[in-house]
């Protein structure tokens, strides 16, 4: 690994776990981003039970709600010449996530995106 990835990750991780206590803090009293939480910690009961093993799942994201209406034209062509696929599609806002939800048929989750994190 180069030097300048380690510092990256030295920064990122010093800087993201004083701001994670604060922020979950916020989440937990207020209600807000509870919705998300699960999600954005790559939680996704819903992916795993929707989509059987075996079959090919392709991930789209969108990041917003032109995006979402893009890959859920993407989506069709996908299903029509891949019938045996089941799709996810992510977003990162609560109103790309309702205008997916929208869209979306019984073999699509719609997820938010999960939080950057080391693999």
């Amino acid at each position: 690994m180069n030097v300048s990835y380690r510092v990256y990750r030295m920064l990122s991780t010093g800087l993201f776990m004083p701001a994670a206590v604060p922020a979950l803090l916020f989440w937990r009293l207020t209600g807000r981003g509870a919705e998300t939480l699960s999600g954005r910690l790559g939680q996704y009961e819903e992916v795993d039970g929707r989509h059987p093993p075996g079959r090919p799942r392709i991930w789209l994201h969108a990041v917003s709600v032109g995006e979402v209406r893009a890959a859920a034209a993407v989506a069709r062509v996908l299903k029509d010449r891949l019938p045996g696929c089941s799709l996810v599609l992510s977003t990162t806002t609560i109103s790309g996530q309702t205008q997916a939800r929208k869209m979306a048929d019984r073999r699509t989750a719609c997820v938010y995106a999960p939080l950057d994190g080391r693999r």
